[in-house]
């Protein structure tokens, strides 16, 4: 920065100080005025004999002067503010700090070494099918209910269609009001329960509700669509669906990210990469599955998947903090996290 501010001053002082800079006239080119009179060009048939002025021959004599330019040049080279620029730049102080490709490597290899740990292949299982699932409701479901019923489908119009999807909108909200009230309060209350110390695990109290519901969710989607239900049962399986997948959305991620604290977005990349996979994949597997086995056993499986999953979670409840041990023996500065530290309570923050 110095460097810069250094540069910037010569450029402006030497523009200051020496006029010439900006001079834009040539001295060594002088136009005479072109002549006049009825001697200045004589018309003889049809070729035009033009006399020529003193000044004019002039200019075609070769100039045997000496370059104004160069000896300009010549001049600032020998300024002091130049010599001065000399000095500044080649003793100046380095600005770009040194190690930079080593650095660069590192970060390069943070995401893989996250996205690749024992405990972020646990919870990006989980992920991959408890917010896959739901993804994939989100994308086949016109192809369900805009069907006209002879088809199998609900005959809904695109305003139907629009409507119907508020269903969704409202298991957001209060997925989003209820991890408002809790998503903090549940593992503080059972820090406090278990002898005031932090444990990273106690975040994972809170996808006890989702683990019911969700699949509860996906049962009653593939009941109604095989059994042609009211749409009002749909209605009511798709709020369960989104109302769980919004409940275990942020759970995990801030579980992840306080695994490696250090690098929360490179945390919060790689439980992204597990959520998105299924959800694309799944346009393209859906008419095959659902060809094999059924429209609501397709949807079945899912809730039995989820269940599953719900295994993996409670094993990361209990023994969670044994597989962040694995990643702590692969890096010491990777798995960085605040486990072990007292939790305040009312009593201390009034003393």
């Amino acid at each position: 920065m110095a460097l810069g501010f250094a540069s910037g001053g010569f450029a402006i002082a030497r523009t200051v100080l020496v006029p010439s800079l900006t001079s834009t006239q040539d001295p060594t080119c002088v136009f005479g005025q072109p002549p006049k009179g009825p001697s200045a060009a004589l018309q003889v048939g049809s070729v035009s004999i033009t006399s020529e002025s003193p000044e004019q021959k002039v200019l075609r004599q070769p100039n045997t002067q000496p370059d104004s330019k160069q000896h300009s040049v010549l001049l600032q080279l020998q300024h002091p503010l130049f010599v001065l620029y000399l000095v500044i730049t080649v003793t100046g102080t380095r600005t770009q700090p040194a190690g930079k490709g080593k650095e660069f490597v590192r970060r390069a290899i943070v995401p893989f070494q996250i996205t690749f740990a024992p405990i972020t292949l646990l919870m990006g299982t989980y992920i991959f099918i408890a917010l896959g699932l739901p993804i994939m409701q989100a994308s086949t479901l016109a192809t369900f209910m805009e069907p006209p019923v002879i088809a199998g489908g609900y005959g809904f119009s695109s305003l139907q269609m629009a409507f119907f999807t508020m269903t969704t909108w409202v298991g957001i909200i209060c997925a989003q009001v209820y991890g408002l009230f809790f998503n903090d309060q549940t593992p503080l209350w059972v820090a406090r329960r278990r002898g005031g110390t932090w444990h990273t695990e106690y975040r994972l109290a809170n996808t006890i509700l989702l683990s019911i519901l969700l699949p509860i969710g996906l049962g009653l989607w593939g009941a109604g669509l095989q059994h042609h239900l009211h749409f009002m049962v749909l209605a009511l399986g798709s709020f369960l669906i989104w109302f769980g997948a919004l409940l275990a959305l942020p759970v995990c991620y801030n579980y992840i990210i306080e695994c490696f604290l250090h690098n929360p977005v490179e945390a919060s990349v790689s439980l992204n990469a597990y959520r998105v996979t299924f959800g694309l994949i799944s346009v393209f597997i859906t008419t095959n599955w659902q060809a094999a086995v059924g429209i609501g056993w397709m949807w079945g499986m899912g809730a039995f998947f989820i269940v599953f999953v719900d295994l993996i979670m409670i094993g990361l409840i209990l023994k969670g903090h044994v597989v962040r041990q694995w990643t702590t023996k692969l890096s010491k500065t990777l798995a960085f996290t605040e486990d072990g530290v007292a939790i305040s309570t009312k009593h201390d923050v009034v003393a």
